[in-house]
């Protein structure tokens, strides 16, 4: 196993919160206070169409047509 686990201190209540880390296949930062209930992880997902194109125009990108290949067993 790649992670950590390792206790920090809950924003909510204070208390100690179990939180995980692991960097396998990507970073990755999970944290669960089971005093109060707080818990924060990333959510894996891919963009739709529109979600994408409105970011890219922010970013001065070209908008694209069609969504490009997305490999959803990655996740």
């Amino acid at each position: 196993m790649s992670g950590t686990s390792f206790n920090t201190k809950c924003p909510n209540c204070r208390k100690d919160m179990e939180s995980y880390s692991d960097w396998k296949p990507i970073d990755l930062v999970r944290h669960d206070c089971y005093v109060c209930g707080f818990s924060m992880w990333p959510q894996i997902y891919f963009m739709n169409l529109e979600e994408l194109n409105e970011g890219r125009g922010e970013r001065e990108l070209r908008s694209l047509k069609k969504l490009p290949k997305q490999n959803k067993s990655c996740i």
